[in-house]
């Protein structure tokens, strides 16, 4: 089985100690995949650094067989994510928070988007 994601000798330090030293795994495509562990132990740096939403001090990070570096934008565009944290201010509309994603993707579905507000009886604004 393929491997989606390839992560080898990933580094993150931060001032004040905090460090993650050597994190290395695979991810087997179709497998559903967890980071369990103790507040502080570096779960959301790891994720955080695979997405490159915090600077790596140094490690490689391959999606699909692409290397995330040289293929950032082609990547995202492939993958979703859902962290712990709400993204948006409640206040905003979906057709506002549309306004934010759309253009991050290059390969944005207007057809499909309102094909979800229609099947989930979603009013945009």
């Amino acid at each position: 089985m393929d491997s989606i994601l390839n992560i080898r000798m990933l580094n993150k330090s931060y001032i004040g100690g905090f460090s993650l030293r050597d994190v290395a795994f695979s991810l087997p495509e179709g497998c559903i995949t967890g980071f369990i562990g103790v507040n502080g132990a570096g779960k959301t740096t790891v994720i955080r650094s695979i997405l490159g939403l915090s600077a790596r001090d140094s490690g490689q990070i391959h999606f699909f067989g692409l290397d995330f570096d040289k293929n950032e934008r082609q990547i995202k565009d492939r993958i979703g994510v859902v962290l712990d944290a709400e993204s948006f201010y409640e206040a905003l509309s979906l057709a506002e928070m549309k306004d934010i994603i759309a253009p991050s993707y290059t390969r944005w579905s207007e057809a499909e988007f309102r094909e979800y507000l229609d099947r989930f009886e979603l009013h945009p604004k």
